[in-house]
């Protein structure tokens, strides 16, 4: 019904002087199944340029709207799940130099559309001036065929902010071997360098607290070390010290053992200093 009152209106203009018109539309088979349809209309002037017969056409594009809608939930489905993960898409055509971005690539670079011009020398400016260099030289590496355009760089934002970025691409060429277009992707990989940066980090201050620790226990040890040697010294001259007038006491008590006249008492004290001596 929508489509019978639209091409009614366009009969009516077409009655009224038109020369032809064409629109799409839905129609039934006989079976009863819904066909999209393509219809031209094209008027056959009869006698004196009066309108005599219309001729109707019908192209049947039941397939091709089929494969546009498949294609165009395809997109949206493509377009939401590279919005949700940070991945914005680009269309380079090398011959023309037009380059175009997705959505998310503007929001990626936080750029405007309105404010990119859409050309190779317009996205080279928002490489970050160290990696600028490196950066142009693996496009140009991706053109000559040495290998594909992946690498990794900075980008600087409009509000001066710092993001890395990680791309990826495909250069298609033609049959001569020439570069015709890379598409390609950018992934946004900054909170990931910047874990990477906090481990490396981490891990210079563990480095460091280990040699600080090590170094201490080294000092501990070679403190330890003198403290037992001048232990032992201080022992040794102790034993030199006191060996000296021990013997003579040890020898003084020997002589008095021999005495006859000593009571049990004595001779057992006599026997206590000669065996704590020996002891020593």
């Amino acid at each position: 019904p929508e489509s019978f009152d639209t091409f009614r209106q366009e009969l009516i203009c077409l009655w009224n002087g038109g020369t032809g018109i064409t629109g799409d539309a839905v129609v039934k088979t006989l079976a009863g199944e819904p066909r999209n349809v393509t219809v031209y209309f094209s008027v056959c002037p009869g006698y004196e340029d009066t309108l005599s017969k219309v001729i109707v056409s019908l192209v049947d594009i039941t397939e091709r709207k089929r494969t546009e809608d498949a294609l165009r939930l395809s997109s949206e489905r493509l377009q939401l799940a590279t919005r949700g993960a940070s991945i914005g898409i680009w269309d380079w055509d090398v011959v023309k130099n037009e380059l175009v971005w997705d959505d998310s690539m503007y929001q990626l670079y936080g750029i405007r559309k309105g404010d990119f011009g859409g050309a190779y020398d317009a996205w080279i400016r928002t490489i970050h001036p160290e990696d600028k260099a490196r950066t142009d030289g693996e496009i140009q590496a991706a053109l000559c065929g040495e290998r594909e355009y992946a690498p990794e760089f900075r980008i600087v934002r409009p509000d001066g902010s710092i993001r890395y970025i990680k791309a990826d691409s495909r250069t298609i060429k033609d049959r001569e071997g020439k570069p015709l277009r890379m598409i390609g992707t950018n992934i946004d990989i900054t909170e990931h360098k910047q874990a990477e940066e906090a481990l490396r980090t981490l891990n210079a201050e563990l480095e460091q607290r280990v040699k600080q620790r090590t170094a201490e226990l080294l000092i501990a040890k070679e403190r330890a070390e003198v403290a037992n040697q001048a232990k032992s010294t201080f022992l040794s001259n102790m034993s030199h010290e006191l060996r000296t007038p021990l013997n003579a006491i040890l020898g003084y008590a020997q002589i008095l053992k021999r005495q006859e006249n000593l009571t049990g008492t004595q001779r057992q004290q006599l026997g206590i200093i000669r065996t704590s001596g020996g002891h020593l």
